[in-house]
């Protein structure tokens, strides 16, 4: 089964989910790690940066959905549930 991709997303490849990460649910390095706007709205300090890319800590994360009102392709929406 395919997970529905947002409108904007050319499949890329930027954004990845991995599988293997314990407390990490997104991969993600569309936008520069300084001007995500996911990251700077996340009252929990849920989002952060992990080796140059945008990375959602689940273990912080409470699913306000700040950062999904903000992600400019809709990454997250698909995230956080």
């Amino acid at each position: 089964m395919t997970e529905k991709l947002h409108i904007n997303c050319v499949s890329c490849g930027n954004c990845q989910h991995p599988r293997d990460a314990d407390n990490l649910s997104l991969f993600c390095m569309e936008c520069p790690p300084n001007e995500a706007p996911c990251l700077k709205v996340c009252p929990k300090k849920a989002i952060e940066i992990l080796g140059g890319a945008i990375t959602l800590n689940k273990s912080k994360c409470d699913k306000c959905g700040e950062c999904v009102k903000v992600c400019p392709l809709g990454i997250l929406n698909t995230i956080i549930k």
